[in-house]
Order: C-alpha cells, then structure tokens, then sequence
C-alpha cells in the first residue's frame, strides 16, 4: 500500500508541475523577476514564504531540500542518461554560466540554508531558478528540432520529459513501467495545450523542461 501511495503522489505533484507550466515560457519572458533571460533551446520571486510547510508537508517527510540541494537536483535532473559513449555525462547546466548563474544571484540568499521543513524558506524561488536552467538547455539535447512544428515534435517533446524525470527517479516511469504511460499522458497533454495556446517548439520544450525539473526538485525526503 506505501508503495501504491507513493506512486500516486508522484503523479499528483508531476500533474501540478505540468499544470503551472501551461504557456509558462509565454507568460513569463523575464521570469519576472527582472533578470533577462536568454534561451538556448532554438540553438541547439525574492523573499521567503511567510506561511511555512503544511501539516501534511511535514508528515511525508522529515527534510526538504535547502539551497544547494536545489541545485544539485536541477543539474542532476538536466543530465542526460548515461551510455556506452558517454559513461559518465555532465550536466547541461551551469551554476557558473548563463541564466542559471544569474537567477542564483539573485535569488539566492532568499532560499534556505536549513533542511528542517519548519523552518525552511524560498520555495517560491524554485520556480523561477528551474525555468532559468531550462532556458539555458539546448532542445536538440534531447533530441527536439525548435525549427519544426510542435505537432511533428509532440512525441520527442513528450520523450524530454520522460528523461528527465526518468534521471531524477532512477527509470520510475521507465518504457514498460506502470508508470511510463501516466507521465507520457501528463506531458502530452502540457504539449497540446502549449500548441492551442499557440507556442513554439522552443516555449514547449522550456515548459516540458521546467515542468520534469519542478518535480525532480518537489520531491521530499531525499
């Protein structure tokens, strides 16, 4: 039964990821946050939460993660699978460079330096410092074409979100997996409302992105 509820809680939060990713590259060219982003996709809030955790927060577990965790997620979710010719990949993203490092400076001393969720604070940073990280991958790392339409690249779109979670969850919703045809159906749809919404490739993949790295960062207890 733990095993039953954890897995639907994992399909809860990637649906609210996805769902506050909705057109989020459209509605948000800045962040707003007035750091200028720069995509890299087509080429190839400040302050803490004053309401603190929820009672049910704190019983799922017992740390979330603080600054440099957040971090560490991100780059370990915007890392491709590693293979026979790259045994041992790098992250596609630099704390060092680019939006990433940027949205840091920023942001960063608004986000907690403690684990303890009681006290913990700058979730509503986390947001803004993933959108920035995807905003500095290129989409034709995960094998996405921004030059061609959405709906010739729906299934490469879903795949990228596949992969991500799929890095940050050790292959949970791996092909074949119980789970594999619940995410492909939670990013399938992000990219079919981007697409009415009238997006581009790039805005969809940055909102698949965004979305696959919010719930990599969102899980507790690690």
């Amino acid at each position: 039964m733990k095993t039953h509820h954890s897995t639907k809680l994992m399909v809860l939060v990637l649906v609210a990821c996805a769902a506050s990713m909705t057109g989020c590259s459209m509605l948000m060219p800045n962040g707003g946050s007035g750091v200028a982003f720069k995509s890299s996709a087509g080429s190839g809030g400040s302050g803490g939460d004053s309401g603190g955790p929820s009672p049910e927060a704190n019983s799922i577990s017992s740390s979330v993660p603080n600054a440099d965790s957040i971090v560490a997620r991100i780059q370990n979710a915007l890392t491709l699978p590693a293979s026979a010719a790259t045994p041992s990949p790098s992250s596609l993203v630099n704390p060092m460079s680019g939006n990433f490092k940027n949205v840091i400076a920023a942001q960063g001393s608004s986000m907690s330096s403690t684990s303890d969720p009681t006290t913990a604070t700058g979730a509503s940073a986390v947001p803004l410092l993933v959108y920035a990280a995807c905003n500095d991958v290129r989409a034709s790392s995960y094998g996405v074409s921004t030059g061609s339409s959405i709906s010739s690249q729906n299934n490469t779109l879903v795949n990228a979100g596949l992969t991500i979670v799929n890095q940050c969850t050790a292959n949970l919703a791996a092909s074949g997996s119980s789970l594999n045809s619940q995410v492909s159906g939670i990013f399938s749809n992000l990219v079919s409302q981007d697409s009415s919404a009238g997006a581009t490739t790039s805005q969809t993949f940055i909102s698949v992105c965004t979305a696959a790295t919010s719930f990599c960062v969102s899980m507790l207890g690690f």
